[in-house]
Parts: C-alpha cells; structure tokens; sequence
C-alpha cells in the first residue's frame, strides 16, 4: 500500500492558480509511489479535473469554516502516517 500525500491549496479565477499548478506538478512527480490526494475550498469543475491528472482524489471543503477550524479538523484525522 502507498503511503498518503496530502495537497492544500486554493485557487480559482480570482486568486491565480499557481499554488495549484505547483502542487500538480509535485504530486505528477510522486504519484507512482504515493497516493496524493488535494484539499481545496469549493473548487470549480475545471479545477477538479485538473487536479485528478495527477492525484486520485479532490477532497471539497466548505468555504465557510475558519482556517483555524480547518487546522483542528486535520490534526484529528491525521493517524500520523500521511505526508501533508
């Protein structure tokens, strides 16, 4: 089994994508020994779809929660094995 890779990053016509295509490209680099998975707030379809070229999950997040919120959220599901 692989071991995890998480990607965070938002993006979209009103902030650039360049956090996004960077975190691609990373992850295109990795994939065939990791299993990279991407974070995003309420990504756009063409956003998705660019982003499963080289990981096998987009995972939405509201855009409502807090970043500080978000943080607590991720330390609790970590199990300690994932790369994020």
């Amino acid at each position: 089994m692989k071991r995890k890779v998480f990607f965070r990053a938002d993006g979209g016509t009103g902030t650039g994508l360049g956090h996004i295509v960077r975190c691609c490209a990373l992850a295109d680099m990795l994939k065939a020994d990791f299993e990279c998975h991407f974070f995003i707030r309420e990504p756009a379809p063409n956003i998705q779809r660019l982003i499963l070229e080289s990981c096998v999950e987009v995972h939405p997040m509201a855009d409502n929660v807090t970043y500080n919120n978000e943080a607590s959220l991720w330390a609790a599901s970590l199990s300690g094995n994932e790369i994020v």
